[in-house]
């Protein structure tokens, strides 16, 4: 019998290839980015692209970034890691 110290704190959910997967949805304030100045854009897009590329290739794993049509929101990130905690 199992004791509750035994016990996964999580249980992947079932995959092809038995990872666990982590989707992120965000929204953009259209409004306030157009406002914004055109230097600070281009800033905050260079960080991003700094961010983006450096979390895209972990040393296990998958990530990847798309524009989302047709939904409520704008961007998703799709994560797949071996385990939960590589997605904390």
């Amino acid at each position: 019998m199992m004791q509750e110290q035994d016990t996964p704190k999580c249980v992947v959910p079932s995959t092809l290839d038995g990872w666990a997967c982590l989707h992120e949805f965000y929204t953009v304030d259209w409004a306030s980015w157009f406002d914004t100045d055109a230097l600070e854009r281009s800033d905050i897009i260079e960080a991003s692209q700094s961010f983006l590329t450096q979390i895209a290739k972990p040393s296990k794993g998958h990530s990847g970034f798309f524009s989302m049509l047709g939904h409520k929101s704008d961007l998703m990130f799709l994560h797949f890691r071996e385990t939960f905690d590589e997605l904390n």
